[in-house]
């Protein structure tokens, strides 16, 4: 919101990232299509398997969509594209790349947010440089279009809770005890 231009959000495997990126991509394109005259349209690209290199990363994703280039600059020159882009972890390649700046992405108007495992990008010195929108003048200037947040997973009372209430809203025969049993026996659903 305001005048920061990039979200980073951080959070651990499994955490919700991409749930609450697609929800908020989803509620954010809602809002576009239902308000008249709207300038504004969200994308939501997964960065997975993407080259680190790539310098049309958008570009791309449209084009995969089945826009052809003038169209992609039609949509780019009429619109403010807000872009949510899921996984910077997941990219391949292993040099590290600023992809606002390397693929100009302030240019398509909008709002960016990008999502990226901690365990991947913690242990980088000064990773934020990696995300933060070039600024004329000063790295300051460029640290007020930037914020970061961290998703957290869910405790074990909060699994409980929210399976309660799933378990309650559910026509099956399954109890409350059963799906928090069968949780603990899939491999990898929980730490």
């Amino acid at each position: 919101k305001g005048d920061k231009k990039v979200l980073l959000m951080l959070g651990h495997s499994g955490s919700g990232k991409s749930t609450v990126l697609k929800s908020m991509a989803a509620k954010w394109l809602e809002s576009n299509l239902t308000t008249p005259k709207s300038s504004e349209l969200t994308l939501f690209v997964s960065l997975t398997g993407v080259p680190r290199t790539s310098t049309t990363i958008v570009q791309d994703y449209l084009k995969q969509q089945g826009l052809a280039e003038g169209q992609v600059q039609e949509l780019k020159q009429r619109f403010k594209v807000n872009l949510v882009l899921n996984g910077y972890d997941e990219m391949h390649g292993d040099e590290m790349t600023n992809l606002i700046n390397s693929n100009n992405l302030e240019n398509w108007g909008g709002k960016i947010i990008i999502s990226c495992r901690t365990q991947y990008i913690a242990p980088i010195p000064n990773y934020k440089r990696f995300f933060l929108p070039e600024a004329r003048g000063s790295n300051r200037k460029a640290m007020g279009l930037f914020e970061q947040v961290t998703t957290v997973p869910f405790d074990d009372k909060q699994i409980e809770e929210y399976i309660g209430k799933f378990a309650a809203a559910m026509t099956s025969e399954w109890n409350i005890h059963q799906y928090l049993e069968f949780i603990q026996k899939v491999s990898g659903l929980r730490n």
